[in-house]
């Protein structure tokens, strides 16, 4: 009987490695030689870490040379990997700013530069792990080396024989004013109190753990085409208030026909007119419900907030522009080091208490 229950732990053991060989993540062994040679001319970009703990958020249809194999990239002779093997010829090493990781590469050439990856905000992703390391940001402020926001605006030439942009889904047809899906209740930003006292005035229904409605998240776009259809307004409030701090609060009704109510700390007028009411526009939450109500009986004035689309298109995520700028700085030469990334991220970037004013 012993001998029959160690040989079926030795085979369960040996199940267990061989799964672990056939599914392990990328390796962290920054020994040995890379796997391909590659020409001297290519600059290879070195992922250190996952972005929230995914690695193929890097570049999902795959990774090498194909980031830059599009026709809008002119720097094409660049290699993107997650393999470590790379350390020592890589030009760039990449770190994302809300994954840890346990050690510093155990190396670093002089004309190595070190980036960091961030959507975050600082108030809620801190740089003082990177210290003076830093040579590149690559993040939604419009002051990194390289501007990476979550989506930006395209301008299209109007179709001649179009005026006025229509609406699929007709004001009259939406039965409800506004819409919130949130699942973070206590914020820096605390928008839950203006939420409170702009609930006073106006209809709000709560989606997600702050209310008493559900979208799962495995029916996000399902639920975002249905908000569309039976919403007129959709709360787009960030958590916390910081430069130029935009999430996809904010491009989640833009990708649908609902208009975004914004409250944040990034400069609104770089997005179309007309493509958004922001709260800073009013001196009190009853006041905005106000004009809400105005637009809720107003087929015209509610329908200009659509008529952006006729000029603009709107991209998300484009991570081949990412890699394709990184890219081009690399074959540049670019050179940049921060004292204290700590400082640049986060000294006098969010004024969290922005809302009291308001309220």
């Amino acid at each position: 009987m012993k001998r029959r229950k160690f040989i079926l732990t030795v085979m369960i053991a040996s199940a267990f490695f061989y799964s672990l060989g056939k599914f392990s993540l990328p390796s962290f062994s920054t020994k040995g030689s890379p796997p391909v040679d590659l020409p001297n001319t290519t600059r290879i970009i070195l992922a250190w870490t996952p972005i929230f703990g995914d690695w193929n958020f890097w570049y999902p249809p795959g990774l090498g040379y194909r980031p830059f194999s599009n026709e809008l990239c002119h720097y094409d002779d660049c290699h993107l990997t997650t393999d470590k093997a790379y350390l020592a010829s890589a030009s760039a090493v990449l770190f994302h700013c809300r994954d840890s990781f346990e050690r510093w590469p155990e190396t670093r050439s002089r004309s190595q530069l070190y980036g960091v990856v961030c959507h975050e905000s600082p108030t809620y992703s801190e740089f003082v792990q990177y210290g003076d390391k830093i040579n590149i940001t690559l993040t939604y402020r419009r002051d990194s080396d390289v501007f990476f926001p979550q989506c930006w605006f395209d301008r299209l030439q109007a179709p001649s024989n179009v005026s006025k942009y229509e609406l699929r889904i007709p004001l009259r047809s939406r039965r409800r004013a506004v819409v919130w899906p949130v699942s973070n209740c206590n914020t820096a930003s605390k928008r839950e109190l203006y939420v409170r006292q702009l609930k006073q005035h106006v209809e709000i229904d709560i989606y997600g753990s702050c209310g008493t409605l559900v979208c799962p998240k495995s029916r996000r776009e399902e639920c975002s085409r249905q908000f569309s259809r039976d919403y007129k307004f959709y709360l787009a409030f960030e958590n916390s208030v910081c430069t130029d701090y935009v999430s996809e609060k904010l491009f989640t009704p833009m990708q649908h026909e609902i208009i975004p109510i914004v409250l944040g700390g990034a400069d609104y007028s770089f997005f179309p007119k007309h493509s958004y009411i922001n709260v800073d526009d009013f001196p009190s939450p009853k006041r905005l419900a106000a004009y809400l109500d105005y637009l809720s009986t107003n087929e015209t004035a509610f329908g200009e907030y659509f008529q952006w689309r006729l000029h603009y298109r709107l991209t998300c995520l484009n991570k081949e522009k990412l890699f394709c700028d990184l890219c081009r700085m690399l074959h540049d030469g670019y050179k940049n080091q921060y004292r204290d990334a700590s400082s640049w991220w986060s000294k006098d970037s969010c004024d969290n208490n922005k809302l009291i004013k308001l309220i």
